[in-house]
């Protein structure tokens, strides 16, 4: 954390360093801010009248800010992932009862045929002494 602050003092230094003029342009309906002077331009004061401290602590505030958007764009991102994927399942099952659905309806118009076969006469077993057998005699 020290170091961040000291990076954030650095660098509002730096930005107070590099303070140039800024002329406000344009017409009523639209007004341009830029570096250059323009026709009927006028300079504008945009010094930063915080101190160092104050700038020290508003960019320490931005940079906590932006961890916070980090973050919450992360959890964004994988409830919307969670999300997608719910949706694809909740699909596939909607397609499977679908099928389903008219795999029965087909059935229920085109019952299966169902063959009968007859069953085979029994057959009665020979005896020994059976006249019918023929042998060699």
């Amino acid at each position: 954390m020290k170091m961040m602050l000291c990076l954030v003092l650095l660098l509002g230094m730096n930005s107070i360093a590099g303070a140039e003029t800024v002329y406000r342009c344009g017409t009523p309906d639209q007004t341009v801010y830029q570096q250059a002077p323009c026709d009927e331009g006028r300079a504008v004061d945009v010094s930063d009248t915080r101190t160092p401290q104050q700038r020290a602590e508003a960019q320490a505030a931005a940079w906590l800010t932006r961890q916070d958007a980090d973050r919450m764009e992360k959890q964004r991102l994988q409830q919307e992932e969670q999300a997608r994927r719910h949706a694809e399942r909740q699909a596939a099952l909607a397609a499977k009862a679908a099928a389903s659905a008219q795999r029965k309806k087909v059935a229920e118009k085109h019952p299966p045929m169902v063959i009968r076969l007859k069953p085979k006469a029994e057959k009665t077993p020979k005896k020994e002494g059976d006249s019918t057998s023929k042998s060699g005699h």
